[in-house]
């Protein structure tokens, strides 16, 4: 039975667990603590507030790893030494307003995952619909079912943040990608209304969905709403608080200090 367990397990092949926006946000954590040089996994770790022992750190570094982003110069697991790469430095030290050479190592490392070098090949003109890629990515490429939609996710946050300026996405396709990548961070996209005086003459009714209501926090007169699927467990939640870690971090590297309202 436990073998039986063992080989239905997914193996979809590699692809980065994180969109290259957030791979270039850690990328510039280690930076901030590393500069040119070379670190030791275990340090790179608690860079980004992961233990060296999780599975966050590991992915993260593939990832990196993935995008072009970072090189693994060899050694034991918490030895191993990892440094950014010219790609990354390229990426993260270049100021310049509207810089076309950023635009082109972006692309570069958006592309740079076999996956998703071979979709756009397949489609030059720009990602097809959600269900194309999953059909394609399942059936052709061999992901498993939630892989295949992690994957989707990920490619479309990357068509937005790296690829859109291509003048093939039409506005029509851009606004699929904005709500589909909204979704992926956890959010609901607002609604499009149309405005007062365009009112429809058959409007279609409102699709009833099974999505539970969200879990409702208000601070400083905002209120913040929080998705699940279904009942959170505890690796979830400690995503989640590690995420909330690195947001933080994010902040007081522009800042330079933390905010004294935190509580």
């Amino acid at each position: 039975m436990a073998e039986e367990v063992k080989k239905s397990k997914d193996r979809s092949p590699n692809f980065p667990f994180i969109s290259l926006e957030m791979a270039l946000n850690r990328a510039k954590m280690f930076y901030a603590k590393e500069k040119r040089g070379a670190a030791p996994f275990k340090a790179v770790a608690e860079h980004w507030s992961y233990s060296p022992a999780s599975s966050g750190a590991l992915q993260t570094v593939g990832a990196l790893i993935s995008y072009g982003l970072m090189t693994d110069e060899g050694g034991a697991r918490e030895n191993r030494s990892l440094r950014l790469t010219d790609l990354a430095l390229r990426v993260l030290l270049d100021q310049r307003p509207d810089s076309a050479e950023r635009e082109e190592y972006l692309r570069q490392a958006a592309l740079n995952p076999p996956v998703a070098a071979e979709i756009h090949e397949k489609w030059p003109d720009g990602l097809p619909s959600p269900a194309t890629l999953h059909h394609y990515l399942v059936l052709d490429r061999g992901f498993g079912d939630q892989k295949a939609h992690s994957v989707i996710k990920i490619l479309l946050l990357n068509q937005e943040f790296a690829l859109s300026s291509s003048p093939d996405v039409s506005s029509h396709e851009t606004e699929a990608v904005s709500d589909y990548a909204t979704e992926s961070r956890g959010l609901v996209p607002l609604s499009r209304e149309a405005p007062a005086s365009a009112a429809a003459p058959n409007p279609l009714p409102q699709v009833q969905t099974s999505r539970p209501p969200p879990e409702r926090l208000t601070f400083q007169g905002a209120e913040v709403l929080i998705y699940f699927d279904g009942e959170p467990d505890w690796a979830t939640l400690d995503f989640i608080e590690k995420y909330m870690k690195l947001r933080k971090e994010l902040i007081k590297d522009k800042t330079g200090v933390a905010s004294r309202n935190t509580p």
